[in-house]
């Protein structure tokens, strides 16, 4: 679906039609120049698709039995979901507030819930966000890593702050 999308907007750009470039500067040569740098700029667009990552780390934090408890209305909990990027739906998550979507607000309250997002992983329990890196070793995950969730990581949760103990 993105590369039709690509090609589409490449015929857009590329057609004198359309073009503000001077047909001159649209050659022959200048083609597969300008074809090449827009497929590099969307290749390395993270927009364009999720993290194999942290598909594969939410995929295995589901089978591994870890639970990620939270709230709708918590900004913390959103922190938490956007490191997984366009995975964080893949995420083991319950809801915690009575009006939130799929709420299993008794179940939290059997966890002593009190915090927001809290994880339970083997059966302990980890208040506040946690970088991907941090709960693929609490977990045993291993995979290769990307350069997007290394600089989550290191500056977005320092492994060395109270959160991530």
């Amino acid at each position: 679906m993105r590369f039709k999308a690509l090609s589409v907007t490449l015929n857009i750009m590329l057609s004198s039609k359309y073009s503000t470039l001077p047909n001159a500067f649209i050659s022959r040569m200048a083609r597969p120049v300008l074809v090449g740098l827009v497929l590099a700029l969307a290749m390395g667009c993270g927009e364009l698709s999720d993290s194999t990552y942290e598909i594969e780390l939410a995929d295995h934090l589901t089978l591994y039995g870890a639970k990620m408890y939270g709230a709708y209305w918590c900004p913390h909990c959103a922190t938490q979901k956007e490191l997984f990027k366009g995975a964080a739906d893949r995420l083991p998550y319950v809801e915690c507030d009575p009006n939130g979507a799929n709420a299993q607000p008794e179940l939290c309250q059997a966890k002593a819930i009190r915090a927001y997002p809290t994880w339970e992983i083997d059966g302990e329990f980890y208040e506040g966000a946690r970088s991907p890196g941090r709960l693929a070793q609490l977990t045993g995950f291993e995979a290769s890593v990307d350069q997007d969730r290394g600089f989550a990581d290191q500056f977005l949760l320092n492994e060395s702050s109270p959160a991530n103990q």
